[in-house]
């Protein structure tokens, strides 16, 4: 899916723009009835080619909206590069013009449409056990049964956690040490995009988030549910809480390794 319309009560959201503004346009055309003449946002989720190469059919009418990060994204030579290469192979990418946002935010937003509000819904278990990879590339997410609204730092703390993974090394389930634990995390908030802000800020909610869940834990097995409780007898809880105590621990290093 590469575009989504959405109406409230206030305005009308265009979340991405499609490969090309021939294609936005023609969409905006397709939609016109249905916008009851509300005023119009655009969303960029992200800046991948075919979710905003259409930009170019928005610009001057309505505010275009993205994460800081996707300035990053504008910036990196290659983003050109690839235009290039598409208009060289179809015509339909020649009139193309790279448009970036109007406005930029840093964390999370909110859009109040009045009778509804739009918010990041995190997948809360965003880790190696809950992605399908083919080839060593990843193809397919699974698992979105804790998906709930919340900041994406939420989310990329706990997803930081598993992916380097931030856990102690005296763990034998442990395969790497500090210091390529240090590296992957900065290999995946580079991928991931995440800001000086959101790295400042990560140690210290890679602490709170693992806090968070071992407080539903606790709380979960002491109301009855079986499976929490196996969960906390089986140990799950002292490792959760061992590892809050190595990322407090190697914070300073951590902040490092991120900037």
């Amino acid at each position: 899916m590469d575009a989504v319309f959405v109406r409230t009560e206030r305005f009308n959201a265009l979340i991405d723009t499609l490969g090309t503004p021939e294609l936005c346009r023609t969409a905006l055309d397709l939609l016109e009835e249905k916008a009851e003449a509300r005023a119009l946002i655009v969303v960029n989720s992200h800046m991948d080619w075919d979710h905003f190469w259409g930009n170019a059919a928005i610009a001057g009418r309505a505010p275009i909206i993205a994460h800081a990060a996707a300035l990053d994204r504008l910036r990196d030579p290659t983003t050109q590069q690839v235009l290039t290469d598409k208009a060289g192979e179809e015509s339909r990418f020649r009139d193309v013009d790279i448009i970036g946002p109007d406005i930029t935010f840093s964390g999370s937003m909110v859009l109040n449409g009045g009778d509804l509000t739009r918010e990041i819904v995190c997948h809360a278990d965003f880790a190696p056990y809950n992605v399908a990879t083919v080839d060593h590339e990843a193809v397919g997410i699974i698992d979105f049964d804790t998906a709930h609204p919340a900041p994406r730092l939420w989310d990329l703390a706990y997803a930081v956690y598993r992916w380097a993974p931030l856990s102690d090394p005296a763990n034998p389930a442990v395969v790497f040490g500090l210091d390529e634990q240090l590296r992957r995390a900065e290999i995946f908030c580079s991928a991931y995009g995440a800001t000086v802000e959101e790295r400042r800020r990560l140690p210290k909610m890679i602490c709170r988030r693992l806090q968070a869940l071992v407080d539903f834990m606790l709380a979960s097995a002491a109301a009855g549910d079986e499976t929490f409780a196996e969960d906390v007898s089986a140990g799950d809880a002292r490792l959760y809480l061992n590892d809050i105590g190595y990322v407090g621990m190697h914070r300073d290093r951590l902040w490092k390794a991120l900037f």
